[in-house]
């Protein structure tokens, strides 16, 4: 349930303002002292009646400014979620390059040259030595 105490009390000063207003114009003399009382009081109202207003006022600006900062938390939000998933895409490709390496490096013969890679013209043939220096990369890249 919501709180509505202060806007109602809000709304209950802005009419004690006007009210006040309107009988200081209508029934007093501006010539006596009593006139000069009145408007000492006004004074004390005055400011709580403006209170008041900046609260109606304010509320509406900070509303927005909160509604924006939302909006931009919600971004960064999606924005950190869809680096992360990158991030962990990258870390099992590149587990997966590991693992390749590491699996040809065990199998290539001393001597000649391995081809790997997708069959046809993709393929690349490399030494076992080349082989071996990109496992230990690898190993160096992804401990």
């Amino acid at each position: 349930m919501k709180d509505n105490t202060a806007p109602i009390v809000g709304i209950v000063v802005l009419l004690l303002f006007i009210a006040f207003n309107v009988y200081m114009l209508v029934n007093l003399d501006m010539k006596n002292e009593l006139w000069t009382r009145a408007v000492y009081l006004l004074g004390g109202v005055e400011a709580i009646t403006f209170s008041a207003a900046g609260y109606f006022f304010g509320r509406e600006v900070h509303r927005e400014r909160a509604e924006q900062a939302e909006e931009k938390a919600a971004q960064a939000h999606a924005d950190v979620v869809g680096a992360e998933k990158r991030a962990t895409e990258a870390e099992s490709k590149g587990k997966a390059l590991k693992a390749a390496i590491a699996a040809e490096a065990s199998a290539a013969p001393e001597a000649g040259a391995v081809a790997f890679g997708p069959p046809g013209e993709g393929q690349v043939s490399a030494t076992p030595g080349a082989i071996a220096k990109l496992a230990t990369l690898a190993d160096q890249l992804f401990p």
